[in-house]
């Protein structure tokens, strides 16, 4: 007589192979899920710095033009009063023309200072109860315009201006009265977290510091 010889699983094996089966693709599961999470996390991070650094650099540039007004950098001139009018920690106020054509930040040679030219008055600060930064501007003739200075994936949670002498000495701020003549440079201190949709989220409450400054070539 031949017997046959069983080649099936039991299933006692069965049940260890489909628990081992199952651990791996936990495992797997978890790191793809993981990776994923560590990506999704970086671009957000990517975006918040990437934008909050597009705002340092608009602030930057425009705070280059400080001084461009006519008589405003010399006491005795008889000018329209220090270029830099309100220099406080959280928020600054500058005097600027707005012609400048070929867009370098430095004043146009072509201009007749002798007459009033298109001036502009510049305020960035954060409102109170906002997390934006607002550019307040008020133009010649009255004319004013308010904008928001970021972008929706920022969140903006700190604004400080540092203000420097000529010897790179820190003044004390808010500077006022005829010190402001002596600011030549305006450091920026920008403190920002992502913004709308990841508030209240773990990765939300993640700060960046980003810092710039600017010596404005007309104040010297």
């Amino acid at each position: 007589m031949i017997k046959k010889k069983n080649t099936g699983f039991t299933l006692i094996e069965t049940m260890v192979t489909l628990a081992i089966l199952g651990l791996v693709m936990l495992a797997i599961t978890s790191v793809y899920k993981g990776s994923t999470m560590l990506w999704i996390k970086t671009d957000q991070q990517r975006d918040v710095q990437q934008n909050a650094r597009i705002a340092l650099q608009q602030m930057i540039r425009e705070i280059r033009q400080t001084g461009y007004v006519f008589g405003n950098t010399d006491i005795g001139s008889g000018g329209n009063g220090p270029a830099i009018d309100t220099a406080e920690v959280n928020k600054i106020s500058f005097s600027a023309v707005v012609r400048d054509i070929n867009g370098d930040g430095v004043k146009d040679n072509d201009l007749d200072w002798s007459v009033n030219v298109d001036t502009e008055t510049i305020t960035f600060s954060i409102p109170f109860g906002t997390t934006k930064i607002q550019r307040h501007s008020v133009r010649a003739g009255g004319i004013t315009d308010n904008k928001d200075f970021t972008f929706p994936a920022v969140k903006v949670t700190g604004l400080v201006f540092n203000y420097k002498d000529a010897e790179g000495s820190v003044l004390a701020v808010p500077v006022v009265g005829d010190i402001r003549y002596d600011i030549r440079y305006i450091e920026i201190v920008l403190t920002v977290s992502k913004g709308v949709g990841q508030e209240n989220s773990a990765a939300g409450k993640e700060i960046f510091i980003l810092k710039g400054g600017v010596s404005p070539p007309n104040l010297n």
